[in-house]
């Protein structure tokens, strides 16, 4: 039962502002001091209902964050107003009450920031800004002899956004931390999040330093846009243990291995190996990020466009080359989601230090001059890093190259203007220039240019008006079928393997499999009453438009996920039978805590061959739809943005055609 406007004491609940697997949040007013305040609640039936031996123990672990949280006292943890016990219409609650902080969390601030800027990396100075917060509150705790043991950007709350934009953060839900004690010995309990726990955390031996390396993801996260450790839970926990993360310059090749260095420190395996404390690590990471900044601002200022990267798959940018993830998904986009290259004239950048380290945001560029470019600047060049043990040196280059060749092309200016109506032919080389012609040929080659122009002009015309044909039959092919219509068209993938660039999940994960076969993208999952989800990891998509052919193999369903996000399992989840039912719901962990948001029947599903499932977000407002026809529209507010993907439920599914426009 909702609990909105009941009253808590002194405090009158408002709306349900957040949920979790036995908890919910509530704005809330408080009466006597007419203010509002966020209480976080737990309900005896509602834990009871889920696990009847879990009662005892969710209250002892309520009871002993709302201790720990008042042990402390620091400017950039979340204080405790007040706890409590009430019996509300006979419902037994357990309470919190806090401050409510309504511009949400570091989390959401990342993704909108990543939307607006189509990047979720940030630039050193910022990632050090934010790192330095969250390590001075991290140290203070440490002090008291706490391990918060959930370090995570969903876990600092954003008090307020100074003038430079950015958050003032307040870390959070100390639910699991632990008090380090002399005669403090191993637990049977693992708590945390996969993709943020050490080692000893996995081994229920939480240390210090276990919180250092969780902030060390998150910093690793913060200035690559992505997570170092992908997968389902069963195979991140196996990387935390025996895998090397990539530098994270192997993502942004702008990083420097100052920068490398200082992160990875952090992500040693044995916590003997990180850092003495976590303030440490945030004053290395800050005189890094310093370093970076001073040698990126001995660059020259450039009032042009600048060149794009290009690695060796053909993706642009400054994360180009590196695989994606989740939270990643747009450092390193497909090429179908890159914005096409604005004319020199629409450009007008200059690189300074006082950004991401690299200069400010590289706005898309044509690749032209692209070699001289790249001379003048030999450190923005990709190709111009050795890549070994101890990080990436610049090699020496030679600026004589591209002297010669701006004497060179000044020379051929000259000539021109000097010779009038001469024809000239001139072949621009890396290292070369090579001209051609004078006054004695002019005169046949306007004789042979006034006939070839001719032939040109006809032939021009043909293929415009061809080109045209083809550009519309192509663009009523690629608009978006569903209603209101509209947006860009920004993946298309007929699934038969995966070299798009959209990182489609493969291989074995929780019992259940992603596979490329016989032309499509396979989700497996042979146990009964369990699902199986397969995510494109390299997406992030808020508004879209979303579609996939699906064709059961063996059991009855089939369907699709969207607004996931593989690091904290969570994802909105649509699903058809062959008996023309469907459901809606939203998952929050990985523990199968859900909610159903939508079901019912529909003609339109086939209950035999294949269905055409496709969904349209648009930012709360979710429609769903089957082979086209308009099964279910509806509001939910739960997930702004994420991963798409599909899923198969007890049994196998082949998809194909996957399209999604960007609304």
């Amino acid at each position: 039962m909702p609990l909105d406007g009941l009253d808590i004491g002194r405090y009158h609940l408002l709306r349900l502002i957040g949920s979790g697997g036995m908890g919910e949040v509530y704005l809330a007013e408080d009466t006597r001091i007419k203010r509002q305040v966020a209480i976080k609640v737990i309900r005896g039936e509602a834990i009871s209902s889920v696990n009847t031996h879990a009662t005892p123990n969710a209250a002892r672990l309520f009871e002993r964050e709302a201790k720990a949280i008042a042990r402390l006292n620091h400017s950039h943890i979340l204080p405790l107003f007040d706890y409590g016990e009430e019996s509300v219409n006979g419902i037994s609650l357990t309470f919190m009450v806090m401050p409510y902080c309504p511009a949400g969390s570091l989390d959401g601030w990342l993704r909108q920031k990543g939307e607006a800027r189509e990047t979720h990396a940030l630039s050193l100075q910022e990632a050090a800004y934010l790192l330095n917060q969250a390590a001075d509150a991290l140290q203070y705790a440490h002090d008291q002899q706490l391990v918060h043991q959930d370090v995570k950007p969903s876990n600092f709350l954003i008090r307020s956004t100074r003038e430079a934009g950015l958050p003032d953060l307040l870390l959070t839900d100390f639910g699991i931390a632990k008090l380090i004690t002399a005669n403090s010995s191993s637990s049977q309990s693992v708590r945390g999040t996969p993709s943020y726990m050490a080692p000893e955390q996995w081994e229920g031996n939480p240390v210090i330093a276990s919180d250092q390396y969780a902030l060390g993801i998150m910093a690793y996260q913060l200035v690559t846009g992505r997570l170092p450790y992908q997968g389902g839970p069963g195979q991140i926990m196996y990387q935390h243990f025996t895998s090397e993360p990539q530098p994270p310059s192997a993502h942004m090749p702008f990083l420097s291995m100052e920068v490398d260095a200082v992160i990875l420190q952090a992500l040693a395996k044995k916590p003997e190996d990180r850092f003495d404390s976590i303030t440490a690590f945030a004053q290395a990471f800050q005189q890094a990020a310093e370093d970076s900044n001073e040698t990126i601002n001995q660059l020259p200022s450039l009032k042009t466009s600048v060149p794009t990267f290009t690695s060796t798959d053909g993706r642009h940018g400054p994360g180009a080359g590196g695989s994606s993830d989740p939270y990643a998904t747009v450092t390193s986009r497909p090429p179908e989601e890159q914005d096409l290259p604005l004319s020199v004239s629409d450009v007008s950048t200059v690189i300074t230090g006082g950004k991401d380290g690299s200069g400010d945001r590289v706005t898309p560029a044509p690749e032209v001059n692209s070699q001289a470019m790249n001379e003048q600047f030999p450190m923005l060049n990709r190709g111009d890093w050795d890549t070994g043990s101890k990080g990436r040196q610049p090699k020496r280059q030679s600026g004589s190259g591209r002297g010669l060749l701006m004497v060179a092309l000044a020379l051929l200016a000259l000539i021109l203007i000097a010779s009038g109506a001469g024809a000239y032919y001139f072949l621009a080389g890396s290292r070369s220039l090579f001209i051609f012609g004078g006054p004695d040929i002019t005169a046949t080659t306007r004789a042979r240019g006034q006939s070839t122009a001719i032939a040109l002009t006809t032939a021009n015309a043909r293929h415009f008006a061809s080109a045209t044909a083809q550009v519309k039959a192509t663009s009523t092919a690629e608009a978006n079928p569903y209603a209101p219509g509209g947006g860009r068209l920004v993946i298309n993938d007929p699934l038969s393997n995966n070299s798009k660039g959209y990182n489609w999940e493969e291989g074995e994960r929780d019992g259940g499999f992603c596979t490329f076969s016989g032309g499509s993208y396979h989700s497996n999952i042979p146990q009964s009453g369990v699902f199986h989800s397969c995510l494109a990891l390299a997406t992030n998509f808020a508004d879209f438009a979303f579609e996939v052919q699906a064709a059961v193999i063996s059991g009855s369903s089939s369907g699709i996920v969207f607004r996931a996000d593989r690091a904290t399992t969570h994802l909105y989840y649509f699903i058809i039978d062959e008996s023309g039912n469907f459901h809606l719901k939203v998952y929050f962990d990985k523990f199968d805590t859900s909610s159903v948001v939508a079901s019912g029947s529909s003609a339109a599903i086939k209950t035999s061959g294949s269905n055409l499932i496709a969904v349209v977000a648009r930012g709360g407002q979710i429609d769903l739809y089957v082979n086209r026809q308009l099964i279910k529209s509806l509001s939910d507010t739960t997930f702004r943005s994420g991963q798409i993907g599909v899923v198969a439920l007890a049994g196998e599914v082949a998809f194909s055609n996957v399209r999604v426009w960007k609304l």
